[in-house]
């Protein structure tokens, strides 16, 4: 079980309730967030001049930041022979790196910490990587929750600024203790995980061999980790000593927090603010949708000159209006599908805004629709892909919420959901058996190998002649399945309706006495049949009609499906000098 280290995050405050982002103290609420109080005085934040890089520099403390260490030296090459590489990432780290660094110090760590987003994210809090880790400080979504974070429909927070890094600092401080002050292997760690690198240094113990990080039997990933922050450390520190320039950044605080009280529409507080959607979101990356998450956090991330206009504009406005609503009345043959279609939204937002558990509406029936749910999504998208080229869906983790019920263990729950009890306990704040309580709700993540699953969704235009019986054993698919997934209330489909039809891709990887599927829902389902590698044949190509895009490549459909460009461009006789259009039908023969 990992015990969970009560640090709290901090923050400046001009005024009352405008926070500049700077070193600080806080203390929890009733609601259990953190509530930043102001420790310092605004005549002192005079001391803040210069340049970041040159005030972090001169507060690094690792061992090895040195162009005679090989691993680092390597690292170092690396980066002099990317500079646009290199000044990129420090532009992207242009409005965070300030606030992290001062976190960093408030806690007497080494200074080198706020570097790792750089080797984390690039300094991009919308970087996800396909085993499930997300924001600046690329935390998985398991170890988010030990430590704190909330990640739900609304609100992500692994991404956002101030949430993940006092989690992320939280998790680097606690490493630290379990190694023993050894700054390296808690760097190490924070990659691979405490487990891993423990069983390396166990195993270099047995065999009598040195147990610092340079000589721990560890991934190639993880070997190169460490070197990478060192040799950033080390660039930095001596830039003159090589061919490069960092942007200058002020050793100021860019970043204000304004409490705004209540669910508050993005769009709207932007033009309160006089910034721009994208920069509004680029400062407040942890809110997935249109708005703020109705249950909070409230706090909303401002450049400093924008705080206090912000502040007067929401002065003016009462809460009710803090949220822009279309009101639509459903009418008959209406459905969630064709009203979320009609206002360019989507059907999981019409249930969750009108809190609709199924998928009926009633004739009459007054629905609030979002106004502008699509814009945020839309921006999210092009952050990832400014660095993750390879993203073309917003990705979401499937959440269980597990009620205890009477005879429930914690290695009973565990079986059930194929992960451990010590993980149950992490993400839960679990000490002991006795306080898992009748009626306790408990978050629960799905297991890592979850993550080592692609889903795909195949478009299916209905033809003369077909069934939802005839579609499902083509795809070998459930009509269910079919029916859950267009929300269809009945079996009857119509000529030209096009349908979703999820798939998944068999895996026997983990198990030789079973086959496991993915649902599109992201569960599985073992087929209790037994088959050894040997035995399980390899499947026909599966046809696909996928719908590209605005903004979609052929190298990312290509990427999407494990196909080849060149194949995709001769299933659909594709013109080289003309390019995809928004909305083409391809044909993908999928593994």
């Amino acid at each position: 079980m990992f015990p969970k280290i009560k640090l709290f995050i901090a923050a400046f405050c001009v005024g009352c309730s405008v926070l500049l982002l700077t070193a600080c103290s806080t203390v929890p609420n009733d609601g259990g967030l953190a509530v930043p109080a102001q420790i310092d005085h605004p005549a002192e934040q005079t001391q803040y001049v210069g340049n970041i890089w040159d005030a972090m520099s001169s507060d690094f403390s690792l061992p090895d930041e040195t162009p005679e260490n090989p691993n680092v030296r390597k690292q170092i090459n690396w980066y002099v022979s990317h500079p646009g590489y290199l000044r990129q990432v420090a532009e992207q780290a242009r409005p965070y790196l300030f606030y992290i660094y001062q976190q960093v110090k408030l806690r007497n760590l080494p200074a080198e910490l706020a570097l790792i987003p750089m080797v984390e994210s690039a300094y991009n809090p919308f970087a996800y990587s396909q085993p499930g880790a997300a924001g600046l400080w690329q935390m998985m979504p398991g170890t988010a929750s030990g430590f704190g974070l909330k990640v739900d429909w609304w609100y992500d927070g692994r991404r956002d600024i101030m949430a993940s890094t006092k989690s992320a600092l939280d998790y680097l401080a606690y490493l630290n203790h379990f190694f023993h002050g050894d700054w390296l292997a808690a760097i190490a760690a924070y990659d691979t995980g405490e487990g891993n690198l423990n069983a390396a240094i166990k195993k270099n113990l047995k065999a009598g061999k040195p147990i610092d990080f340079w000589h721990l039997p560890l991934s190639s990933e993880t070997k190169s980790y460490v070197p990478k922050l060192l040799a950033l450390a080390t660039i930095i520190k001596n830039i003159d000593d090589y061919p490069l320039a960092l942007p200058p950044i002020e050793n100021a605080p860019y970043l204000a927090s304004v409490d705004v009280g209540s669910q508050i529409d993005l769009e709207h507080a932007a033009r309160m603010a006089a910034i721009s959607l994208q920069e509004l979101t680029e400062l407040n990356p942890g809110f997935n949708r249109w708005a703020t998450d109705p249950k909070g956090p409230h706090l909303l991330l401002l450049p400093v000159d924008k705080a206090a206009g912000f502040k007067k504009q929401l002065a003016k406005i009462p809460m009710s209006r803090r949220v822009t609503w279309q009101r639509y009345k459903v009418k008959k043959g209406d459905s969630l599908i064709s009203v979320a279609k009609r206002f360019k939204t989507s059907v999981d937002i019409i249930r969750s805004v009108n809190r609709i558990s199924g998928h009926v509406l009633h004739n009459g029936q007054v629905l609030l629709i979002p106004s502008s749910s699509s814009h945020i999504t839309k921006i999210i998208l092009a952050s990832e892909k400014k660095y993750f080229s390879h993203h073309t869906t917003l990705p979401e983790i499937k959440i269980t919420h597990h009620v205890v019920r009477p005879g429930d263990t914690l290695a009973k729950i565990a079986k059930q959901y194929e992960v451990k009890p010590r993980q149950i306990r992490f993400w839960n704040g679990i000490k002991h058996e006795k306080d898992l309580k009748v009626g306790k709700e408990l978050i629960i993540w799905p297991p890592k190998h979850y993550f080592k699953y692609r889903v795909y969704t195949t478009l299916y235009k209905v033809k003369k002649g077909d069934s939802l019986i005839s579609i499902a054993k083509r795809y070998h698919i459930s009509v269910t399945t079919i029916r859950k997934e267009n929300h269809l209330h009945h079996s009857s489909i119509r000529l030209g309706q096009t349908l979703k039809l999820p798939g998944g891709w068999l895996s026997q990887a983990k198990s030789k006495k079973s086959r496991v599927h993915i649902t599109h829902t992201g569960h599985k389902k073992v087929i209790k049949k037994k088959v050894t590698h040997h035995s399980v044949k390899k499947s026909a190509p599966h046809k696909i009609m996928h719908r590209v895009k605005t903004g979609e490549t052929l190298s990312a459909i290509a990427h999407q499906y494990r196909v080849r460009v060149s194949d995709i461009k001769r299933w659909n006789k594709i013109d080289p000098s003309k390019q995809l259009k928004s909305n083409q039908l391809l044909v993908i023969f999928a593994p």
